[in-house]
């Protein structure tokens, strides 16, 4: 089918895009040797001469004068110094759940050091292609968006792609197959019958409200996919006509002063056009007791993680640099609770802050090794959770801060537990220490240590740079407090000193000394401590 995509190869996946999007008359063109933008004209040909390479669609993606990436194989990154984004200096807060992110306190927010917000805008993404009648809501945005640079803040627009309500126009017309709109939604045919004559579905595929993913449409006697609802089909992004909408959405979010896109459902995007049947879902990651006509039950194979996906996202990664009006990075990432750093590290698919699912510390072991494993990428948001009670918790909050991540909290955890109108003292007090060196360039240790008088284990994290003081987190998710033995991290020395600590904790008081063998960690808290590091600790 014409504007069909095709599926990777081993060149970088961008590339499926390329036809589409790159740009006419004289390439552009990198002067290696100045890392500048160079057109090879007359005037500057000279410079161009000595070292120029094409401007490829990866480099388009990754690469930008101030930004030092050296660019390898796939596209993955290397970088001879660390480059602190924007949205790495501080936490970002979730706001899509909040009914009016435009209520936000800004003045709150900068105090707690939040770099960035999520949140929704529009109800759909596709309202603002109406540039007749543009929206209310990108109106309020636009206003919003410039008095939050004001505070440092950016404002971080959640968008679903996935799909238009059924009234939308492009529905009407696809169903009555109107010229370029026939194709613009997932149809398929079933010519089988049960036996009372109804039509059977396509394939076996459930949507995410637990029934058939498929409805049929009287119209044009061809079923239609929803993996959310029958009110919401789906749309086709095998074509390129609609993948052409969408960077109509991202471009304008981005002129709109947006710091970035989080996708949600991103992994759903693109479906296996032969439809093949869906396969039972077992072992790691399934829910027991689920049943064939629940979305759990299955594996999704056809629905999820498509091979053209990686090209498609770093197609729209390099389309929201393009219009970005925002200098210190934007950000480019996925939402998706079933563990999306798997898919990014399968389909080589490098995302601005990496996505993740939430990590609980309820077990420490766990949660260390987890953790550990995430931090391999650049800088990935990290978010925290010990169980329902203690999501919105200030403690899990001072110790998220303190990770070489982009940590993503609640609003609940950054303000005071007595009054929401004032910024938490402890999260105020942590958060200062994003901008130390020790915690932006400096080196990690994260552990599982004992407790002596528990048989349970607390995750500790210490951070240190040579020639700067160092700092170790504790966070015990315990209903008991524990005596927490942090000589299992090398580089700490005998004593440490207390940098904060709970007020539950009337065992400390700031600045007083802690021997490392024998720290004091109350229930569902946290104790920040700061040290010297040992000799030859960098080495």
């Amino acid at each position: 089918m014409e504007g069909k995509l095709g599926k990777t190869t081993m060149s970088p996946p961008i590339s499926l895009f390329q036809k589409q999007i790159q740009n006419s008359g004289h390439p552009r063109q990198v002067c290696t040797s100045r890392r500048r933008r160079c057109r090879p004209t007359a005037r500057r040909r000279n410079c161009c001469r000595r070292k120029t390479r094409p401007r490829s669609l990866l480099e388009l993606t990754w690469w930008t004068p101030s930004t030092p990436w050296a660019i390898t194989g796939m596209g993955t990154l290397k970088s001879s110094l660390t480059l602190i984004r924007r949205y790495e200096k501080g936490p970002l807060v979730e706001m899509s759940q909040s009914e009016d992110y435009q209520q936000a306190d800004l003045e709150l927010l900068q105090k707690a050091k939040v770099s960035g917000i999520f949140a929704y805008t529009c109800e759909n993404a596709y309202d603002v292609l109406n540039k007749e009648e543009p929206p209310t809501c990108l109106k309020q945005f636009k206003e919003f968006a410039l008095k939050a640079k004001k505070y440092g803040i950016q404002i971080i627009v959640d968008l679903t792609a996935n799909f238009v309500p059924k009234t939308h126009t492009w529905f009407q017309q696809s169903e009555n197959k109107t010229g370029n709109f026939t194709d613009y939604f997932i149809w398929a045919s079933s010519e089988e019958f049960n036996s009372e004559g109804q039509r059977l579905y396509p394939n076996n595929w459930v949507s995410r409200e637990n029934a058939p993913a498929w409805s049929l449409s009287d119209k044009r006697q061809q079923f239609y996919l929803h993996q959310v609802s029958s009110d919401t089909p789906d749309l086709n992004f095998n074509n390129i006509k609609v993948v052409k909408q969408f960077d109509d959405v991202i471009a304008t979010w981005m002129k709109a002063g947006a710091g970035g896109i989080r996708l949600q459902h991103a992994r759903s995007l693109l479906v296996d056009r032969s439809f093949p049947e869906d396969v039972q879902l077992t072992g790691q990651g399934s829910t027991p007791g689920a049943v064939h006509t629940q979305y759990a039950y299955w594996t999704h194979r056809g629905l999820r993680d498509q091979p053209a996906l990686a090209g498609l996202l770093a197609h729209w990664a390099q389309l929201a640099d393009t219009h970005a009006v925002v200098t210190e990075g934007t950000v480019f990432t996925i939402a998706d609770d079933s563990r999306p750093e798997l898919y990014q590290k399968m389909a080589n698919v490098t995302l601005r802050p990496p996505s993740a699912a939430p990590v609980s510390l309820q077990d420490a072991t766990q949660a260390a090794a987890v953790i550990n494993d995430r931090l391999k990428n650049n800088w990935p948001m990290l978010k925290l959770t010990v169980n329902s009670e203690s999501a919105m918790d200030e403690e899990l909050a001072a110790f998220t801060l303190l990770l070489p991540a982009a940590p993503v909290l609640q609003m609940q955890q950054i303000v005071s537990k007595d009054n929401n109108s004032v910024i938490s003292d402890l999260v105020s007090h942590v958060a200062e220490l994003r901008a130390d060196i020790s915690i932006q360039h400096g080196q990690l240790q994260l552990k599982s240590v004992s407790a002596a008088n528990s048989t349970d284990s607390v995750v500790a994290a210490a951070r240190w740079k040579r020639g700067h003081m160092g700092y170790v987190s504790v966070y015990n998710a315990g209903a008991e407090a524990a005596r927490a033995d942090l000589t299992a991290l090398s580089w700490l020395p005998e004593q440490a000193t207390v940098y904060r600590a709970p007020p539950s904790n009337t065992n400390y008081t700031t600045d007083s000394s802690v021997d490392c063998n024998d720290v004091w960690v109350p229930a569902k808290s946290s104790v920040v401590l700061a040290y010297v590091p040992k000799t030859g600790a960098d080495e």
